[in-house]
């Protein structure tokens, strides 16, 4: 997966600095990596060492907010997670919680 982005329940990128936001990689649901997110106020991210063809699942985590995997269309959820390739851009927004 190249650069992408995670986003706060509004839509708006992440502030700078403050708080370590985890992108956690899983292939066919077990752990497989994972990478932080830049605290630069892009909200970007990139994640190395995965294998074209294959799909990945994505979970997000930071402080004051849930635990949550990235739906098919970027959305923060609970349950059923998205499938994503090396191909596939990722603009991960939170579905709830607070900055």
């Amino acid at each position: 997966m190249g650069v992408f982005d995670v986003k706060l329940p509004s839509g708006a990128l992440l502030p700078e600095k403050g708080k370590t936001v985890w992108v956690k990689v899983y292939k066919n649901g077990k752990y497989f990596t994972k990478t932080k997110v830049k605290t630069d106020g892009s909200g970007e991210f990139t994640v190395t060492g995965l294998s074209p063809g294959i799909n990945y699942e994505v979970k997000v985590s930071a402080p004051g907010f849930d635990q949550e995997w990235a739906d098919a269309n970027g959305l923060g959820t609970i349950v059923n997670p998205g499938e994503f390739t090396t191909n596939n851009e990722i603009s991960f927004r939170f579905s709830s919680g607070l900055w």
